[in-house]
């Protein structure tokens, strides 16, 4: 089935919307105009026509997961116009994104109308001064993952730098679902997990792929990097503070008295 530059698959059960080579081919040939003109114009292209690339690549979200991630920087930048006669300046993260539009690689040019199931668990979270997490293990169809209990499983977690603390909770719950999910690479790697937050903003970043705040875009494609390097894919869900199992982990404290303990046990004093 074809529809407005989108091909829906049946085939195989799951089914699979695509965009079709015809649209994908007018999508790279339009990022290389652009980086064109903006090689040669100090980063300056027409707003129209930066518009209508944005315009083109965000039909294309319900076959492309990761459009919105990769036009944000675009959309900001086309923001700043003066008229729609005139030109706007592209940042070096436009030119990145045109690029990777260029040459998007072809695994991501399609969504499953049925994902597969889910096989691991995990909740995040972060206070002002730590960050935690928590794995379940367990059989996955015995818990209820919104009002868990006290569940078993192995915790990561550590303490915010001085400089991370001056940020909003927003921007250190979604640094936490990053450390989290580099803690346990392990056994997360080539999975689909399904992902606690009680931060309902980090929810919503983290499924829209998407955000009007640079500094959580920037780590939104940092989680969005981690995860394609890995082949994990997070279904991102809410869960109440009062309910998560990674609020006592984000509490945690290196309190003095562990360092020092840990110094003489390696017979090591602060000092040297």
């Amino acid at each position: 089935i074809h529809h407005l530059g989108l091909r829906i698959e049946t085939e195989g059960g799951n089914g699979t919307i695509r965009v079709t080579p015809q649209r994908v081919g007018k999508i790279r040939r339009l990022a290389r105009e652009l980086i064109h003109r903006a090689h040669s114009n100090r980063r300056l292209v027409p707003a129209r026509q930066l518009a209508s690339f944005v315009g083109l690549v965000q039909s294309c979200y319900l076959a492309i997961p990761v459009a919105q991630l990769f036009c944000r920087e675009l959309n900001y930048n086309l923001a700043e116009k003066s008229s729609w006669t005139g030109n706007v300046r592209l940042s070096r993260q436009s030119l990145r994104d045109l690029d990777w539009w260029v040459d998007m690689p072809m695994k991501w040019n399609g969504r499953k109308i049925h994902q597969a199931a889910v096989t691991q668990l995990m909740w995040t979270d972060a206070s002002d001064f730590a960050w935690g997490a928590r794995l379940y293990r367990g059989n996955l169809a015995a818990v209820n993952a919104e009002s868990p209990g006290g569940v078993a499983g192995p915790t990561a977690h550590g303490e915010l730098s001085a400089e991370d603390r001056k940020d909003s909770i927003t921007v250190n719950e979604l640094r936490a679902v990053i450390w989290s999910l580099e803690a346990f690479l392990p056994q997360l790697a080539g999975c689909s997990v399904r992902m606690m937050q009680d931060n309902q903003a980090v929810m919503f970043c983290v499924r829209k792929l998407s955000s009007k705040n640079p500094k959580l875009l920037r780590l939104i494609r940092r989680f969005w990097a981690l995860c394609d390097l890995h082949s994990i894919r997070v279904v991102m869900d809410y869960v109440r503070s009062a309910e998560n199992p990674a609020d006592a982990p984000s509490r945690w404290r290196f309190s003095d008295r562990k360092v020092r303990r840990l110094c003489n046990i390696f017979h090591k004093t602060d000092g040297n």
